[in-house]
């Protein structure tokens, strides 16, 4: 490579020296007419085209169009067309109209070569071609298909009166000049002319022939097209640069393949998508046992097939690699691992510097607080990546055609600051010792039922459930339910589909997130030239059944079937009315994690067939197995337990037995454990256990979002847990209780109870003696707490489990790898600090004497992650993790207290104060964000206040991660949206901000709120004729009052946003309504706080126009003035932001009234004007009335989900340009302008304490603790 760099080879020039070699030794072999070129013969080929193209007086740098069927005079014409500098676009011999256009536009290309056979292809678009582009056409011309009005030449008759000596052209170009253009397969949109240089020809070429053991006699079988970089690259390059015959046919034939392999003696053979899977569908033939083939060179080959096609085949080796035309990240699997595409060395990464990393559903890349990309760590799904190095060879990346898509597949600041990288836009898996798998196209990954769905992995099941069918798998959208379906189109050539067949085996097959809710029965499925599935169309025709002529199929769970979609049926899913769901009909396989069928580093499917089989996916309640297992008694469990842990204490001392005993004694009180609570987990050996404690305590709702919550640990997916629960005080009616299996039951996932005061079964009682209610802890309350806790950790002790995890029902858990996290930490004991909407978490840094909370100064760094890291501190409770393997732990206790205990009598203080005494320092680590806890409520505070700020705790999460779950097993009364009095509730959102509507609806619909989605203008796609043409002027002299700057079209759009609703309230006659913007978050009790002031509002008929539910207050010197006997409402002064208000009719009414079109400005300042408390007296001479009756919620009700200088904070108003000048940009520090320093600078004296506090803002517990 760096020798060909020195000396400035091509392409065309090596070729030469393998002329030199063996002239007369065959390279290529044309397999539908037995046709032999020399080395030879090739090149006085390739010299005419060079002698031609001269001719026509094009010059280095040009582009010529080649638009042929594969045959090797397309050889030829490129490597001709390279030996001049002239440059060709290989183009998809499969388009037509205007994907044919397209291609040969962005090459810029001066002539196009076509194959006669495309003449009716070149006819149909020859009107649109540039009038200059010269035509030439190579073959045998059809009678029946003449050119219509075309003015062609004879290509081959040109060539074959062309010299076929060298041209002696001294080209300029070099090895990392370019050679020509190869087209992305068109997938996901219009094909991208991908640039080759010189240097990536002779790279891919080279990795394939040292690193998959070709030799220079082989002969290597190509049916891929030449328009393809597999076919014209690693087949045909192996021939111009290492001299091997290659033998090309026109089209893939999966009944001829074998017979074309005998026939010519073929030693390797080349695949491609789906190619290995069309053979293995074809019957038995001799010839597959007559070959002499044994290498398989290609990408693609799904783990679901490997095995089977390399023994069906007697294929020695598979040569797999993962690589794209373009990319500079090319992977290799030389030591053919089945299912794996290559290999990056863990231990030396940055050698070969490439990396997976996170990435969102959507595609786009997450970055750290440093702004880098997050590094996946094993068993991870990422985005490949691939770091550019524009001087080596190996690194660099080309791009296309036009910059457009060049920078698409850029990122920025990847591996260090400052850095580019390629972007690959594929998803793979790296095991633990560095082996790469390919998991899924980047945006064919769908999330449905809090599970990502790979399609790659679910198409190769249900293909091989049908006999290696063609099957496509994507994601639609489904009216009122979160993420997207799966749907499956299946080439069905005809003939009865036997679909209770199909269900059973898919049941037994995938888990049951994975399983497709619609199917398409197809003639055939699209697919590219290289076989690869086209999805594009079918995500588009989605299962409208009047859209196609096919039949759809939906599945319907509760009658246990699919079901052709009728238009009633379609009717009814798009109203809401038809949910797809689980039913308890059905017999649940395991949700397995992040679509891992069997473990991260292994993920064929055929793997898990072999586990069904064997019965170790089953659950309780559904299948044989399990029913065996459960029907073992637990006493012959339990003595085997106690003989296991005799033989262990005797070999104590044994060294490698001992430990190898451990591992036993371990894998058998999982199964007992598993058994006895029956897991929705596979078990495997493991080398760790694991007991989770649950407290729950009136928590009815709350365990059902927890039970899902604790389902996605990824440390419990891959290893065995032990999951106890134990209620406080009562059973709710979906918490059932098995006195047969003494187990708590929640839905299908049962937990142990253990009841250490004896065997009889003791009534729960709702309260203890003096309780003043739910929410009051009395001694005997925490005593009782502190026996359960105890019980748990004893448990933990007996099965000899490594770690303990502690964890209250209500805190919520959204990192995935917290376990592993927190045990890498290597503490005794180690909490994740959980984030709140105040500054409480569940961790001190300080204690008194009498061991009370203590306020410190180092509480708040640690609290904001302003200092990161993992802090000793004296108290962490709520969540945290025990390592019971510390010779230390064994002196920690909840129950009884330490003899010398003498504070209060409380689980968390006792258990703290064990610690001390045990020399056990706790730590808390606030790395990252592990969790969510909701802020204590006080005494007094009623079981439906918990509820509210339970679910305010479930809304916080939502800001900065997706929607937590409530579990499949467990049901839910339905929720019921209302306008809550309101006569409208309007939601501004911009239509390209998807996922702050997804995010909105959500929200308000937990919080059982309606809305009606309001469509915002997008300042940013207006010009300045647009404005003028609606008739907008600005307001004279205006300039923003800190920035000195007129109008963004950002917040011109925001204006007429709000403007389109009042102009609608007016229309419609609307007494009151509510306006909210899509970027903001609620305050705890937002609603019944909403209600409270409503209800104030109208008792005290106050005679209002607007209210501020969310604002930004400028006006920082005095108090606002506070409204009698209604409590938490000011008269607005001077503020910012329309996040959220109140608006009645005769509001809006006044808002039109004053033409703000006229005399534009921002909304936000526009308010202020009209109620006549804006500082600039001059925007307001422009305004004679200013009689709107502005009023505020004191505290406010909603705050901005991000503000500036976050992670995460995008402005489509400050970010932007001036409405009339779109060269000015307006990009801002907001963090560091006047106006917010103003508003950080809000006084003592100015804060509105005399405001009536209604008694909600007294419910919540201490801001801290």
């Amino acid at each position: 490579m760096y020798r060909n760099l020195r000396n400035r080879s091509t392409i065309p020039t090596l070729f030469a020296q393998i002329v030199t070699r063996h002239p007369d030794k065959p390279a290529l072999i044309y397999e539908a007419t037995g046709e032999a070129w020399s080395f030879r013969v090739l090149q006085e080929q390739c010299h005419a085209v060079a002698h031609w193209v001269l001719a026509q007086g094009w010059a280095e740098g040009d582009v010529v169009a080649l638009y042929m069927e594969s045959r090797p005079l397309v050889v030829a014409l490129w490597l001709g067309l390279a030996m001049v500098g002239v440059e060709a676009a290989l183009i998809n011999h499969n388009l037509r109209q205007h994907s044919l256009l397209h291609c040969v536009s962005v090459s810029g290309a001066r002539a196009m070569v076509f194959g006669t056979e495309l003449t009716e292809a070149v006819s149909e678009v020859s009107s649109s071609l540039q009038p200059n582009m010269a035509l030439f056409s190579s073959g045998e011309q059809q009678e029946e298909v003449k050119p219509r009005s075309l003015h062609v030449h004879n290509l081959d008759a040109l060539l074959a009166s062309s010299p076929k000596h060298s041209t002696n052209y001294t080209m300029r170009k070099e090895f990392n000049d370019r050679l020509f253009y190869i087209y992305t397969s068109g997938t996901t949109g219009m094909p991208k002319a991908a640039v080759v240089v010189h240097s990536r020809y002779f790279r891919i070429a080279a990795f394939g022939f040292y690193s998959f053991g070709l030799r220079h006699d082989d002969i290597i079988y190509n049916c891929l097209p030449l328009y393809h970089s597999a076919g014209t690259i690693m087949c045909v390059g192996q021939c111009l640069l290492f001299g091997l015959t290659v033998v090309i046919r026109r089209k893939f034939s999966a009944s001829h393949f074998w017979d074309d392999c005998v026939k010519h003696n073929c030693t390797v053979i080349q695949y491609i998508g789906e190619i290995c899977r069309y053979l293995l569908a074809q019957p038995v033939r001799p010839s597959e046992a007559n070959h002499r083939v044994r290498v398989a060179v290609g990408n693609g080959l799904r783990p679901s097939v490997w095995e089977e096609f390399v023994q069906r085949f007697r294929i020695l080796r598979v040569g797999e690699f993962y690589g794209a035309t373009e990319c500079n990240c090319s992977l290799i699997n030389i030591d053919g691992k089945v299912g794996a595409c290559g290999f990056n060395s863990r231990i030396l990464p940055d050698f070969y510097p490439i990396r997976l990393v996170r990435v969102q559903e959507n595609g786009k890349l997450l970055r750290d607080s440093q702004g880098l990309c997050i590094p996946c760590l094993p068993g991870e799904p990422g985005m490949l990546v691939g770091s550019i190095n524009h001087t080596d060879p190996l690194r660099r990346f080309d791009g296309y055609a036009d910059q457009d898509s060049t920078n698409q597949k850029l990122a920025y600041n990847v591996f260090g600051m400052g850095d580019s990288a390629y972007v690959s836009g594929d998803v793979l898996v790296m095991d633990e010792y560095g082996y790469m798998y390919f998991r899924d196209r980047s945006g064919d990954t769908f999330r449905w039922r809090g599970e990502n769905v790979s399609t790659t992995e679910v198409e190769g099941v249900l293909s091989g459930l049908l006999g290696h069918s063609d099957v496509a798998v994507y994601g639609v959208s489904v009216p009122g339910v979160e993420g997207k379906a799966g749907m499956a189109a299946i080439a069905h050539a005809g003939g009865p589909f036997d679909l209770a067949a199909f269900l059973i085996a898919v049941q037994e097959a995938l888990p049951s997130y994975a399983r497709p809710v619609f199917l398409r029965l197809m003639p055939s499925v699209d697919t590219t030239g290289t076989f690869k599935i086209q999805k594009m169309r079918l995500k588009r025709e989605g299962y409208k059944p009047q859209d196609m002529s096919e039949t759809i199929y939906f599945l319907n769970s509760r009658a246990g079937c699919y079901e052709p979609v009728t238009d009633e049926l379609y009717d009814a899913i798009m109203e809401g009315e038809a949910h797809p769901h689980e039913s308890k009909r059905f017999k649940c396989l395991p949700c397995l994690p992040r679509a891992n069928y069997v473990t991260a580093y292994d993920n064929s499917p055929s793997n898990l067939n072999k586990h069904v089989e064997r019965g170790q996916t089953n659950e309780g309640g559904g299948g044989q197995r399990s029913e065996k297992m459960t029907s073992c008694t637990l006493r012959e469990m339990e003595k085997t337990n106690e003989d296991l842990k005799r033989r262990t204490w005797e070999r104590r001392g044994g060294g490698n037995g001992f430990r190898k005993l451990k591992r036993e004694k371990e894998w058998l009180i999982h199964a007992v454990m598993f058994w006895r609570m029956v897991s929705r987990y596979p078990c495997f050996p493991v080398d760790s256990a694991r007991l989770t404690a649950v407290l729950c305590r009136l928590k009815d709702k709350v365990v059902k979002v927890y039970n899902k919550d604790l389902s996605c640990f990824d440390a419990m997916a891959k290893s065995g847990k032990a999951l106890y629960i134990h209620p406080d005080t009562i059973f709710y009616p979906s918490l059932r209780f098995r006195p047969d299996l003494s187990c708590l039951q929640v839905g299908k996932v049962r937990c142990l109870r253990r009841e250490r005061e004896g065997k009889k079964k003791k009534k729960m009682d709702r309260a203890f003696e003096d309780e003043a209610g739910p929410k009051h802890w009395n001694n005997p309350r925490y005593e009782h707490v502190m026996k359960l806790r105890q019980a748990a950790l004893d448990t933990a002790r007996e099965i000899w489990a490594d770690y303990f995890l502690v964890a209250d029902c209500d805190n919520l858990l959204t990192n995935q790898d917290v376990l592993w996290k927190l045990m890498t930490e290597n503490n005794t004991i180690v909490a994740p600090m959980l984030e709140s909407r105040a500054a409480y978490s569940n961790f001190w840094c300080g204690m008194t004497s009498q061991g009370y909370y203590k306020r410190t100064p180092a509480y708040m760094p640690i609290r904001k992650q302003e200092r990161r890291g993992c802090f000793a501190v004296p108290m962490v409770h709520s969540t945290y993790l025990v390592d019971l393997r510390k010779e230390a732990s064994r002196r920690l206790a909840f129950y009884p207290p330490h003899p010398e205990y003498s504070w209060a009598l409380d689980d968390v203080i006792v258990f703290a104060y064990s610690a001390r005494m045990a020399d056990v320092q706790m730590y808390v680590c606030n790395k990252e964000t592990y969790g969510y806890l909701p802020v204590p409520m006080r005494s007094h505070a009623s079981l439906q206040d918990e509820v509210e700020s339970f679910l305010h705790t479930q809304l916080e999460v939502m800001v900065k991660n997706p929607p937590l779950e409530h579990s499949s097993f467990l049901s839910l009364p339905p929720k019921q949206p209302n306008k809550m009095g309101f006569d409208e509730v309007f939601m501004i959102n911009l239509v390209r901000r998807a996922d702050r509507r997804e995010r909105m609806l959500r929200t308000l619909y937990e919080q059982e709120l309606s809305c009606k989605v309001v469509a915002a203008v997008d300042g940013k796609a207006l010009n300045k004729s647009d404005v003028e043409s609606m008739g907008i002027k600005m307001l004279p002299g205006y300039k923003d009052p800190y920035h000195g700057r007129p109008l963004t079209k950002g917040e011109l759009g925001c204006f007429l946003s709000h403007y389109n609703i009042w102009k609608e309230i007016a229309d419609r006659g609307l007494q009151t309504s509510l306006v909210i913007e899509d970027d903001l978050r609620f305050e705890v009790f937002f609603k019944h706080r909403l209600q409270t002031l409503l209800q104030e509002v109208t008792t005290h008929k106050l005679d209002w126009d607007l209210i501020y539910i969310g604002r930004k207050r400028m006006q920082v010197d005095h108090p606002e003035k506070s409204v009698p006997n209604i409590h938490n409402l000011v008269e607005a002064d001077y503020s910012y932001w329309t996040l959220g208000y109140l608006l009645s009719l005769q509001g809006a009414q006044k808002l039109l009234r004053a033409d703000p079109l006229r005399k534009m400005l921002p909304v936000d300042e526009f308010l202020p004007v009209m109620y006549d408390k804006h500082p600039v007296s001059e925007y307001m001479d422009h305004f004679e009335r200013r009689d709107l009756r502005a009023f505020s919620a004191e505290p406010l009700l909603v705050y901005p989900t991000h503000y500036t200088g976050d992670q995460g904070y995008i402005s489509d108003t400050e970010t932007s340009v001036v409405w009339d000048n779109e060269k000015v940009k307006t990009d801002w520090d907001r963090a560091k302008s006047r106006k917010t320093q103003e508003q950080e600078e809000l006084s003592f004296e100015a804060q509105n304490s005399d405001v009536l506090q209604s008694e909600l803002e007294n419910w919540s517990a201490r801001d801290e603790l």
